[in-house]
């Protein structure tokens, strides 16, 4: 019962503290959010075909893959070598520091969580096929078991149902559905990992839907990745994609060891 009753303050605590923040927010206003709100508020996903050019996404390809093979620049490999990552890649190149300071993602940003001045990073990621890979963020994930987090997910190459499309459980971000999926005990007050078989059970038992962004290159999402998550594990191919990460106060402290060093 304690564990309940910490579980409802957090959340309790959580939404007063983000319509607070929407409230001063100077462009925010109930009566007339964009579409990607609205639809980010409902569904927890909004996406937006074609926003970045096939030429942009070949030239972001080769910066990623000459920064992973020049050996000069902090990578983080997953176990299985399927998942290359280049955290705060924007802090060592102007084109990507563009994209993540893109004035319609604050926007975006601005009317979901109330966060007017973000502070963040761009990841830029490779990932290639290996025989047992997890899939990007290692399976079925909240990132925050409380919080909403706004996060832009950028497509540089086409992904399709073989290489590892994101995926996304519709409407899981939202306080009273998580709080009824704790009653009905899916899951524990604060989870944020889960099992392909709580998954499937959960899906099977609720008729929750999953959204899979099979998109072109180009391609955008805009997710609250308090929602459940994931990056399906790959059975082919390679995917490249960039994820903006933006937190209201501060970097979470963890992150810190991945920053790109300056030369």
């Amino acid at each position: 019962m304690l564990r309940y009753s910490a579980f409802l303050f957090k959340e309790f605590l959580e939404s007063v503290v983000r319509v607070g923040r929407k409230l001063r927010a100077s462009n925010y206003s109930r009566a007339a959010l964009s579409p990607e709100a609205t639809a980010l508020a409902k569904d927890g996903i909004y996406i937006r075909p074609n926003y970045f050019s096939r030429n942009v996404c070949e030239e972001l390809i080769a910066k990623i893959d000459s920064y992973i093979e020049s050996g000069n620049n902090n990578v983080w490999v997953d176990d299985q070598e399927a998942d290359h990552r280049l955290y705060f890649i924007n802090e060592v190149d102007s084109q990507f520091q563009e994209i993540f300071d893109d004035p319609y993602f604050k926007a975006v940003l601005a009317e979901h969580t109330g966060t007017q001045s973000p502070k963040g990073m761009l990841l830029a990621a490779k990932l290639v096929y290996k025989a047992g890979n997890k899939g990007s963020g290692g399976g079925w994930h909240r990132d925050s078991p409380f919080q909403h987090q706004f996060k832009a997910i950028c497509y540089l190459s086409d992904v399709q149902e073989e290489n590892g499309p994101f995926e996304f459980i519709e409407g899981s971000h939202r306080k009273r559905q998580v709080l009824v999926d704790c009653l009905k005990r899916f899951w524990k007050p604060g989870q944020y990992r889960f099992s392909n078989s709580e998954i499937d059970d959960y899906i099977k038992r609720s008729g929750k839907k999953v959204v899979t962004v099979c998109s072109s290159a180009g391609s955008l999402v805009f997710a609250d990745t308090k929602g459940i998550h994931r990056g399906r594990p790959m059975l082919d191919g390679i995917r490249y994609v960039l994820f903006c990460y933006y937190w209201h106060n501060q970097i979470p402290e963890h992150f810190n060891k991945l920053r790109q060093s300056r030369k």
